[in-house]
C-alpha cells in the first residue's frame, strides 16, 4: 500500500473526537509501475504487516479496472469534510481471499487533516496479492464506514492501460 506522506509535525498532532466530520472522495484511480522511494511504517492490520509511505504520490490514470500484475496499484484521494482537527481514521481495504491465511480484510490507522486532500493507493506487490475481483479501499471513523470505492483487478490486459501509464509517466 502507499500513502501520501504527511508532514512530520502534522504526524505528532493528537487525533480529535469526529464529532460532525465525515471524508468524501475527491478521486479514484489507478497507480502506474514506478520505482518510487518509500519509507515504510508498521501496520499490523496488513498481510505484510507494514504500508508504504511514498512521498509526491499521484494517481495516474482513471478508471476502476486494473490488470492482475506486480507494480499496478488502485488508489482513492479522501478529503475530511466539517470540523478543524485532524481525525483519527481507518483505512480498509477488502479482497478475495490471498496468502495461505486467506486474507479478505486488511486496516491501518492514519490521520486527516482539514484542509488536505489524502491519497491512498494499494499496489499489487507480492505474488500473493495476485487475486482477480472485487477490491474494495474504504475509510471509517469510530467504525462507521464513511466511503467505500470498488475497484476490478482482471486476470488479463485492460486495454489501453498500457499507454494510459506510458502517457502519465512522460508527462
Amino acid at each position: 500500500m502507499r500513502h501520501r506522506l504527511i508532514a512530520p509535525f502534522l504526524l505528532t498532532l493528537a487525533a480529535l473526537p469526529a464529532g460532525a466530520q465525515s471524508v468524501r472522495l475527491v478521486e479514484a484511480g489507478i497507480d502506474c509501475p514506478d520505482e518510487a522511494v518509500v519509507e515504510r511504517v508498521p501496520a499490523p492490520g496488513t498481510a505484510a504487516g507494514y504500508v508504504d509511505i511514498v512521498e509526491g504520490l499521484a494517481l495516474d490514470a482513471r478508471g476502476r479496472r486494473l490488470p492482475m500484475e506486480i507494480g499496478y496499484g488502485m488508489g482513492i484521494a479522501t478529503r475530511l469534510k466539517g470540523g478543524l482537527a485532524p481525525v483519527a481514521v481507518t483505512m480498509t481495504t477488502t479482497h478475495p481471499p490471498m496468502g495461505p491465511e486467506g486474507v479478505t480484510r486488511q486496516t491501518y490507522e492514519t490521520t486527516l487533516v482539514p484542509g488536505d486532500d489524502h491519497l491512498r493507493v494499494y499496489r499489487l506487490d507480492y505474488d500473493y496479492e495476485l487475486v482477480p475481483g472485487r477490491w474494495t479501499l474504504g475509510v471509517e471513523i469510530d467504525g462507521t464506514p464513511q466511503l467505500s470505492v470498488a475497484f476490478e483487478v482482471v486476470d488479463g490486459p485492460v486495454p489501453g492501460m498500457e499507454l494510459l501509464c506510458l502517457e502519465g509517466l512522460s508527462s
